[in-house]
């Protein structure tokens, strides 16, 4: 299970055997963007320990996201990295701040768009680093993003705030 990119901490592993079966209790983290795609994720894994442990006759795991204790929010910044950005996946510059929930800044660094110059899939290059950073929150200057990018960010549980040029 470890093995696994998305398992995070094996909190609690029971297993016992009765006659020839075994029965499996397990308790983990996991990296998740939203409760369906974890559950979904949760079954695969009983999928594997069945294949793997013929004798296994039943697996439960329970499963509690594995998110940092603050939030991640990214601002799309100008070329100036002052005025907050007009253009989704052409924004030049990206302001990543992790801030605890009381609203106390933990850290702050500003870090180059990669994608920004590319001549194709700028926004979805730009949505897989979002991913990448765990962000919670997206801030972009006041445009009406593309309803594709919009409806991928509620799909994500990520927040994209659309406001005024001053930070």
């Amino acid at each position: 299970l470890i093995a696994q990119p998305d398992i995070t901490e094996i909190k609690r592993l029971n297993i016992r055997k009765s006659g020839s079966v075994y029965f499996a209790d397990i308790e983990l983290k996991i990296l998740n963007f939203n409760a369906e795609k974890a559950h979904e994720r949760v079954d695969h894994l009983v999928e594997e320990l069945h294949n793997a442990i013929p004798e296994l006759e039943a697996a439960t795991i329970h499963y509690e996201p594995d998110h940092p204790s603050y939030q991640t929010i990214v601002k799309l910044l100008d070329s100036d990295k002052e005025h907050l950005s007009v253009e989704f996946g052409r924004t030049p510059w990206i302001e990543v701040i992790h801030q605890e929930n009381s609203g106390e800044i933990i850290s702050r660094k500003t870090i180059s768009n990669p994608s920004a110059n590319d001549k194709k899939g700028r926004a979805f290059k730009l949505v897989a680093l979002l991913l990448s950073l765990h962000t919670d929150k997206v801030i972009i200057g006041h445009i009406v993003p593309d309803e594709n990018i919009v409806g991928l960010f509620d799909a994500l549980n990520i927040e994209l705030i659309s406001q005024t040029d001053k930070l």
